[in-house]
């Protein structure tokens, strides 16, 4: 990974695009979070899947709390639907690096606490 293009983002989020399929506007790109506890509500317009490479998550829905969801290390995956709120906490000393591919464009809604 250290010959990946990262760009640093609002939020301390740092991206490196992989692949774009303009046919369909999917995207895949790495992502990289620092510690957190839990990041505000948010949702985004389309769906996507994310495997953690290294450090761990917890991501949890509307409806649920950190307390519901197991932690998830490497190898471990989730899908996350489009318009749907969630929150994630990142419980680690480093940062957690995921690969994420999205069904369309990514982009972000803040939703607060």
């Amino acid at each position: 990974m250290a010959d990946l293009e990262w760009v640093d983002t609002p939020g301390g989020i740092r991206i490196a695009p992989l692949w774009v399929d303009p046919e369909i506007e999917r995207h895949g790109q790495m992502v990289k979070l620092a510690r957190s506890s839990p990041g505000a509500v948010r949702k985004h317009t389309h769906a996507y899947r994310a495997v953690i490479i290294s450090g761990a998550s917890k991501h949890w829905v509307q409806g649920q709390t950190a307390d519901d969801v197991a932690l998830q290390g490497p190898g471990d995956f989730w899908y996350q639907a489009g318009g749907q709120n969630y929150q994630d906490q990142f419980p680690t000393d480093g940062p957690t690096v995921l690969y994420v591919a999205w069904d369309g464009q990514p982009d972000t809604q803040m939703l607060g606490e």
